[in-house]
């Protein structure tokens, strides 16, 4: 799919000589530290960054070579990529339109889409008046509005609060059932918990590629940092797993766990003792202690 691509901008590389493979249906994760090129990737694959050199090749054909390719990719920038003064409703209008496609197909998708996202209390909203949940939801509709075969989703999760990541994580898996979801994410057990296959990037550099299990093993002996948030006191659970604490506070942590294998532990046993606000591990410590920094 992706071959011998450099690309970035003006005259600065940002990602270098990457090669992937990649099929579906299932999710392919692409991560790594802040500034590994991770975002310019994404852009990349949807066709929106063109590459100095190498090619993306979509159903057998470089998706440069013909505009209606890129009606099988839809992508989802981390900034969600919506016209601030319009509703929801008119960006996917003028989104659809570039694609070739009227009014009465925008209400025909939107009718199956309605059957597993919530719609219409956003529908007719200024995107700029949307809380980041709202936009969230903004964002993945006008990414699926044309059904797209390839979905390509930039830390779609940031920013959200627990109950929402979850269910925003069960869409992506629901979506993967018959089409390639290829996401980034700063969150380890959304890596290990969602992907199927991985890519890891350093400095722009293809450092790893396999599958999420052989990631796993690579993760097996190495400490993960974490940040728990909570609405009530976990000195318990915690101590009973026998974690290092870096900061204490009530409902305010940050532990340092001795490998991933404990982090599953911990996700269990938060999960049936409290109401977690927030939850996010320190990725790009754990890809710079792997592959350097």
């Amino acid at each position: 799919m992706v071959r011998g691509v450099s690309a970035g901008y003006r005259d600065r590389a940002v990602v270098r000589n990457i090669d992937l493979d990649v099929e579906g249906p299932g999710i392919f994760m692409v991560i790594g530290p802040n500034g590994s090129g991770k975002s310019t990737l994404l852009r990349v694959i949807a066709g929106i960054v063109k590459p100095y050199s190498g090619e993306v090749i979509v159903n057998g054909v470089p998706i440069y070579r013909r505009s209606e390719v890129k009606r099988v990719v839809g992508y989802m920038p981390a900034d969600i990529g919506l016209l601030p003064r319009l509703t929801l409703y008119d960006n996917l209008r003028v989104f659809a339109e570039l694609l070739g496609y009227d009014k009465r197909y925008v209400d025909e998708r939107l009718e199956v889409l309605r059957k597993y996202i919530q719609v219409d209390d956003i529908l007719y909203m200024r995107c700029g008046a949307m809380s980041t949940g709202q936009r969230i939801r903004a964002g993945l509709i006008r990414t699926l509005i044309h059904d797209p075969q390839i979905v390509i989703l930039d830390e779609p999760t940031r920013g959200l609060d627990v109950a929402f990541a979850r269910d925003v994580r069960s869409l992506i898996q629901g979506l993967a059932r018959d089409r390639l979801v290829i996401m980034t994410t700063h969150l380890v057990y959304e890596v290990l918990d969602m992907g199927r296959d991985i890519a890891v990037l350093r400095s722009g550099e293809l450092v790893f590629r396999g599958s999420i299990d052989e990631f796993r093993r690579v993760l097996a002996d190495k400490p993960v940092t974490l940040y728990v948030k909570t609405t009530t006191s976990v000195d318990e659970v915690l101590q009973s797993l026998d974690i290092e604490f870096v900061r204490r506070g009530y409902g305010d942590y940050i532990v340092r766990l001795p490998n991933i294998y404990t982090l599953s532990k911990l996700l269990r046993e938060l999960s049936i003792s409290t109401n977690i606000i927030e939850f996010r591990e320190d990725l790009d410590e754990l890809v710079k202690t792997l592959y350097g920094g």
